[in-house]
């Protein structure tokens, strides 16, 4: 039988390298990798090669920690993805940040209160009745400069909202206040006094129109007669003359007469006029009636 001549096994040895090699000395190790002291390096500390470890020479401190932005931007293999806020760091340029701005603003947006909702219809729960009776004041300045004390007008309280002041004065300014008062369980209750309201008295009512007006023509002239007026603050009359078919007539005298007659000897002789009177009183503003019933006449 012949020997065995096989030949011996000559497979390799298996070199493959590790998955994780470990990280030179002075490197700081990537995140998702581990040190070759098979510690995993403290967040902040700078790992050892593990050549230094073994010839006990004092570990070499290395370069100072570079900052995980620059750590994703130089190692993209480590397994992590950079922040937004370092690629914003790293990225440089007029346009580094917008995106932060952009968040910020939409924060911002997001933080500001909401619009309150619209006030919803309502009604009163309990109809209040209407007051019963009123009590009005007048309210007169002191000339010290005082507190006026509010005098009752009204010896009655008023059941109707209104009052007649009967000592009117024109251009007189008086002031006034109103309080309601009601009866409850046979109790008075009043209110608080209104605002005060002041008024100052105007006349603005004119005179009754002159009655009975008579013209009569004569040699050079036309003569007037109409029935006086008895209003307190009468001022006078106005003669007012124009032609048949005019619409307006014009004054004759630039002041009111205080008779109830007038000679108009301005009259153009065979030339028939029209003739009307007006009353005014004394008022500031005078104010004047509704004129009289048109007459005509012609001088001779």
């Amino acid at each position: 039988a012949e020997p065995d001549t096989a030949e011996p096994d000559t497979a390799e040895p298996d070199t493959a390298e590790p998955d994780d090699p470990a990280p030179a000395s002075g490197e700081m190790p990537v995140s998702g990798e581990t040190a070759v002291s098979g510690e995993t390096p403290v967040s902040g500390e700078t790992a050892v090669s593990g050549d230094a470890l073994a010839t006990g020479d004092p570990p070499v401190p290395d370069d100072p920690p570079v900052p995980d932005a620059a750590v994703a931007d130089e190692a993209p293999g480590s397994g992590e993805a950079p922040a937004d806020d370092a690629v914003a760091d790293t990225a440089g340029g007029p346009e580094a940040g917008t995106g932060g701005d952009a968040a910020a603003a939409a924060l911002d947006a997001a933080e500001e209160p909401a619009a309150p909702p619209p006030p919803l219809e309502s009604r009163p729960i309990v109809e209040w009745p209407p007051a019963s009776t009123y009590e009005v004041f007048e309210v007169a300045e002191t000339d010290d400069g005082s507190p006026a004390v509010p005098a009752r007008l009204s010896e009655t309280p008023l059941e109707a909202p209104s009052y007649s002041e009967p000592r009117g004065e024109y251009g007189a300014e008086r002031c006034y206040a109103v309080r309601t008062l009601d009866v409850v369980a046979g109790f008075d209750v009043r209110s608080r006094l209104s605002p005060v309201t002041c008024v100052t008295f105007v006349d603005t009512f004119p005179p009754a129109a002159p009655e009975a007006l008579t013209a009569i023509g004569s040699a050079g002239e036309v003569s007037l007669l109409w029935r006086p007026n008895d209003e307190e603050d009468l001022a006078g009359y106005v003669v007012l003359r124009g032609l048949p078919g005019d619409e307006t007539l014009q004054p004759l005298t630039d002041a009111p007469l205080v008779e109830n007659t007038y000679r108009d000897v301005s009259a153009e002789p065979g030339v028939r006029h029209v003739y009307a009177v007006l009353a005014v009183d004394d008022a500031p503003e005078p104010n004047p009636s509704e004129p009289s019933e048109r007459v005509e006449a012609a001088a001779r």
